[in-house]
């Protein structure tokens, strides 16, 4: 089996440096820096150059996954936000491959000293400082395995990447869900900056007025207003999923670290919502699937949830799918109702 390196960091920490000695110390390996696919003079920042280099960039690793020559694909660029990370890895096939995914960080001294070393070599423009030494405390949030190269030789950083364990992934393409849907296919992968967040909400609110029919006051679903829920997607901490058929958004679902003091130690499962005409063709349990196991992959031993008391459909797809309800309770007013929320638990 593969093993995919995504090893990411901001400027000047010496991300192609480490790559080169991880390359040598591999067998049967390849490298990729993703400034070799935007190399342009002179070098422009828009939409449209920044999906190509994207579109570069997923081309290449994808045809280095395929061949069968490599055992050992090594990715190295900035990626200082998680979307960009996801964006990433939600279009290569990891089918067939293990995943390990790193950010090299340095203290602030040391990543200056070695950008202006860069600068005197010709190699960065005097702005490169700020602009990275500000991006450091970013690398904290992802999702990746950190390593200090602050104080420790080439030789020290590779040895630890080595060590690492990879993390076992599959492609999210799913086909044939039910013999129903014939042979559309059906994809799951993370939020990206790319995706039309109007789109997303827009399954929130047809969602809502679909499930909460005679649970929540009619005049308050008719009410609700398009694009209600698109600025909540890009909350810090907030992990997104879609669903899409053929390409398109159909459902979405999001989790998190708990974000209620009873459940301190907990993930959430904030929400799962789908477009009503694609209810019942079993893509909840492929996304509630979904979010378990990423819930899982980030370290969390039990998981929780919410849901209306009253929304009996909902509770027992919970209770089938292995959750058990909770003596606690939230109390919500909607539209003029007050309603009553219960937590539903799961341990992984």
């Amino acid at each position: 089996m593969k093993t995919l390196y995504i090893i990411g960091g901001p400027m000047g920490v010496g991300k192609t440096t480490v790559c080169r000695l991880l390359q040598k110390e591999l067998d049967n390996s390849v490298l990729l820096d993703g400034d070799w696919c935007w190399d342009a003079n002179p070098f422009q920042v828009t939409e449209e150059t920044q999906k190509m280099v994207i579109n570069n960039i997923c081309y290449m690793l994808n045809n280095f996954l395929q061949c069968t020559a490599y055992d050992h694909v090594i990715f190295c660029w900035v990626m200082h936000e998680q979307g960009i990370i996801d964006d990433i890895m939600g279009r290569l096939d990891t089918s067939d491959c293990c995943v390990k995914k790193i950010s090299l960080l340095c203290n602030v001294p040391a990543l200056r000293e070695r950008l202006e070393k860069d600068i005197r070599q010709g190699i960065r423009t005097e702005d490169a400082v700020e602009r990275s030494i500000a991006r450091i405390p970013l690398y904290q949030r992802l999702d990746t395995r950190k390593i200090d190269t602050s104080n420790r030789s080439l030789q020290d950083i590779v040895n630890r990447i080595i060590a690492i364990p990879a993390e076992r992934t599959c492609s999210m393409e799913i086909r044939n869900l039910t013999p129903a849907e014939g042979t559309c296919p059906m994809e799951i992968r993370s939020l990206t900056p790319g995706d039309d967040r109007l789109a997303i909400s827009h399954i929130y609110e047809e969602s809502w007025k679909y499930a909460y029919k005679g649970i929540i006051p009619q005049s308050y679903l008719d009410g609700i207003p398009a694009g209600q829920w698109a600025p909540g997607l890009d909350k810090e901490g907030m992990h997104t999923l879609l669903l899409l058929r053929d390409g398109v958004p159909v459902g979405t679902s999001s989790y998190c670290a708990s974000r209620f003091p009873q459940f301190g130690e907990f993930g959430e499962i904030v929400s799962i919502y789908l477009l009503p005409e694609h209810m019942g063709k079993g893509y909840g349990r492929q996304l509630l699937e979904a979010m378990i196991r990423e819930l899982k992959r980030l370290g969390f031993q039990d998981i929780f949830l919410w849901v209306l008391e009253d929304n009996l459909r909902a509770r027992q797809f919970y209770e089938k799918m292995g959750f058990t309800p909770g003596n606690d309770y939230l109390e919500d007013n909607i539209g003029g109702k007050k309603l009553r929320e219960i937590p539903y638990c799961m341990s992984l």
